[in-house]
């Protein structure tokens, strides 16, 4: 029997090139023998329940009006969990989508990037998947690691030079770490590799940060000047929410792709 008591990778991966298995808290798999707990630094242990989260949800953002863009968050942080199982299993190739959001600075956006990461881990900063862009790029990958299948949060753009960015859009759309050679020149370092959808925020286009061509472009989507929150309220409530209840959707998500496969797959 193949038993893995502890593992450190974070998401989905093919195993013996047949067996596909989803490392979170726990291990998601279709076979029983395989038992692994995460064992690494980041903070993905889910926290409170599920069912807090669907209550907020419905109360503070199925109700508040008929549409909220706060609908397209949720489904913007579950792919985070679809989008390396359709790489991984079904070989579609894609470059992880960088959302960027810009605006002022009581549009609601730290709201979004609390629920996103929140909703995959613990949302406090730098404790699992919300990041800040005052990290250098190498810090970053770093930190989001061999990351397949978590919600990834960015906070705060700063004034970085224009070359700097187009690195941090394609290294981050590439979802692949450059290669860097060992000290004293030996061999070359571990890269980290990562599948996901990356939400980035700041008061200033990301876009304008970096050079104007078509590669940046299809790896960054930006969506400007909406206002995500309705209220003061409304977004305190789902920031206090997400404090104590967090880190359900991808094991979630996972379990439900692995039972029904084939309806999926129509459904993509």
């Amino acid at each position: 029997l193949k038993i893995i008591r502890k593992h450190d990778n974070l998401g989905w991966e093919l195993l013996d090139d047949k067996e596909l298995v989803f490392y979170g808290d726990t291990a998601v798999s279709e076979r029983d023998d395989i038992q692994s707990e995460y064992d690494g630094a980041l903070d993905i242990k889910p926290k409170g329940s599920i069912e807090n989260i669907v209550t907020m949800i419905k109360k503070q953002i199925l109700d508040i009006k008929e549409w909220s863009p706060m609908q397209a968050v949720i489904a913007f942080s579950a792919s985070a969990t679809v989008l390396p199982f359709v790489k991984t299993f079904w070989g579609v190739d894609s470059d992880n989508p960088i959302l960027h959001l810009h605006g002022g600075s009581t549009s609601g956006k730290s709201t979004v990037l609390k629920l996103n990461a929140g909703l995959g881990s613990n949302p406090a900063k730098k404790k699992a998947f919300w990041l800040t862009h005052e990290s250098s790029l190498v810090a970053l990958i770093k930190r989001i690691g061999n990351n397949m299948g978590y919600p990834v949060s960015i906070d705060e753009l700063s004034s970085a030079k224009r070359k700097e960015y187009d690195e941090f859009v394609y290294s981050l759309g590439n979802g692949e770490e450059k290669d860097r050679v060992k000290a004293g020149g030996v061999g070359l370092q571990e890269s980290a590799s990562f599948s996901t959808v990356i939400m980035s925020s700041g008061e200033v286009s990301l876009l304008r940060k970096c050079s104007s061509n078509e590669g940046i472009r299809a790896r960054c989507i930006e969506i400007s000047n909406v206002t995500w929150t309705a209220s003061k309220e409304q977004a305190n409530e789902i920031k206090k929410c997400m404090r104590y209840n967090y880190g359900f959707l991808p094991e979630l998500i996972a379990k439900e792709l692995l039972k029904n496969t084939e309806l999926w797959k129509t459904r993509w």
